[in-house]
């Protein structure tokens, strides 16, 4: 009985594991540090602001690897825990990311077109 759970402790202590919970808490701790970035960059100088401004990046791109590392573990050690971690560690930052590429896209083309009203204008 003891020689089960030590195993099943064991299991959710390996690299696996540890790559699925990396996953979900470096998605949090991106959109916590883009909150706290969001608060201060006003007061920071650009270059400064530029470095800082890559932190949450690096965050959330890191759980990419990690939710993959984790789903590799799921023919040794099954499903539990690994699958779901592993899939929001993965497809989350992929969707955010298309998402900003495309609301980025958005706002160049209205800037430009007020640019161009304004323009006219005068």
């Amino acid at each position: 009985m003891d020689t089960a759970h030590h195993e099943s402790e064991g299991n959710l202590s390996s690299l696996f594991h540890k790559a699925a919970s990396f996953a979900i808490y470096a998605i949090v701790a991106s959109f916590v540090l883009q909150f706290i970035y969001g608060k201060i960059w006003l007061r920071l100088s650009p270059d400064a602001a530029r470095l800082v401004g890559f932190i949450p990046t690096i965050a959330i791109i890191s759980a990419i690897p990690a939710g993959f590392i984790a789903l590799c573990g799921i023919p040794r050690y099954g499903r539990r825990k690994l699958l779901w971690k592993g899939l929001i560690g993965m497809i989350l930052p992929i969707v955010l990311f298309v998402f900003v590429v495309y609301y980025s896209a958005y706002l160049r083309s209205r800037i430009i077109e007020e640019t161009q009203k304004m323009e006219q204008k005068k």
